[in-house]
């Protein structure tokens, strides 16, 4: 089977675009439920209360969900939670997981009206990746929820979508597409960004996408500098240069940031980040496997088993902090070295205290 030779966080980079970009997550995964929302009332991202809730049924529990609370048209206080599972990877227990979140959710809740969407963005499928079913002897139970397989999309519909996420969906569809083959995958990248062009999108849709890409399109760096180097050439085509009264702020953007702010455009960093995140991945899984193994022998032989898990437990916690830390650290960067954002800016535009984008600054000046 083909392996992707540069290990993409598709988790990471994804929960990042749906915090970023909710409503349009919606709109284009679940439009019916989209209609019935009154978004003059806002949203609410719950990720404490789905750890809480999770991480006490399920110890090894690592937070890839997203959970959101939004406000229905209704004459009555009324609202609903959104189960969002991103899935670049999946347990053999795929469906009975999806089935016993949302039970704990009920339950907590003490609701009924639960929206339950299983993205897949990898090129596997669990086997019965739509429902959780289980019967004995006349007793039966079904749960199934919605679910979106990237690899299954055709990307001329994802085109044509009118629907800002659209992009999204496609540039993980050109990864999975790209595996081991970066010379089309410089290719799609270069699509992407003269497709970014053409829909005329604001500056925050621009950074964020561009951000999006540089961390899923992952290409050798070789081919990374090639990329830098095509966007002049790219942005100034014909069929661009006819949108120019339209696009012209949003050429200057992509111009600001490939072409000369980011002429360290950190392809070799992003190589060791995401080759950090991937290790990191391959450590929790041999790390939950240790646990159970040791919890198993620590029952049956002695207490010092159980405290090795425990240790290799909170070693493994402490790794994924660090990473994540690490990640929100070179997105900072990027924003106030590369495109040179002052604090402020770069608080609000990642909705994060200003003391602490600050600090953050101050560590890597």
């Amino acid at each position: 089977m083909t392996q992707e030779l540069l290990p993409i966080p598709y988790d990471i980079v994804w929960k990042d675009s749906i915090t970023d970009f909710a409503p349009e997550f919606i709109d284009y995964f679940l439009p019916k439920l989209y209609r019935d929302i009154d978004w003059s009332k806002g949203y609410e991202f719950l990720e404490q209360e789905l750890i809480e809730i999770l991480q006490t049924e399920f110890p090894e529990y690592k937070l890839t969900d997203k959970l959101i609370k939004v406000y229905l048209y209704s004459g009555e206080e009324k609202w609903i939670l959104i189960h969002i599972e991103i899935q670049s990877y999946f347990s053999t227990q795929f469906s009975e997981q999806m089935f016993r979140y949302c039970q704990l959710l009920m339950t907590r809740y003490k609701r009924q009206d639960i929206t339950a969407l299983a993205v897949f963005t990898g090129s596997k499928i669990p086997r019965n990746f739509q429902k959780y079913e289980w019967n004995h002897y006349g007793t039966r139970l079904l749960y199934e929820y919605n679910t979106y397989c990237i690899i299954r999309q055709h990307p001329a519909d994802l085109e044509k979508s009118k629907n800002p996420f659209a992009l999204f969906v496609l540039a993980n569809y050109y990864v999975l597409k790209t595996k081991k083959e970066y010379h089309k995958r410089l290719t799609f990248k270069e699509k992407m960004v003269e497709l970014l062009v053409l829909n005329g999108y604001d500056e925050k849709y621009i950074t964020k996408f561009m951000l999006f890409i540089n961390y899923i399109m992952i290409l050798p760096k070789p081919l990374e500098d090639e990329f830098k180097q095509s966007i002049q050439t790219l942005i100034h085509k014909p069929i661009i240069m006819e949108h120019m009264p339209i696009t012209h702020h949003s050429i200057l953007l992509i111009n600001d940031l490939y072409g000369g702010r980011l002429s360290d455009q950190p392809a070799v960093k992003m190589a060791k980040l995401e080759a950090a995140l991937e290790a990191k991945d391959e450590q929790l899984a041999i790390a939950e496997k240790e646990i159970q193994q040791a919890e198993k022998k620590a029952q049956q032989v002695a207490a010092a088993a159980e405290k090795k898990a425990q240790q290799v437990a909170a070693a493994a916690e402490k790794k994924e902090r660090e990473l994540k830390q690490q990640y929100l650290v070179d997105k900072i960067r990027l924003l106030y070295v590369e495109i040179q954002w002052d604090c402020a800016k770069i608080a609000q535009y990642l909705n994060l205290e200003p003391k602490y984008v600050a600090k953050i600054i101050k560590q890597i000046s």
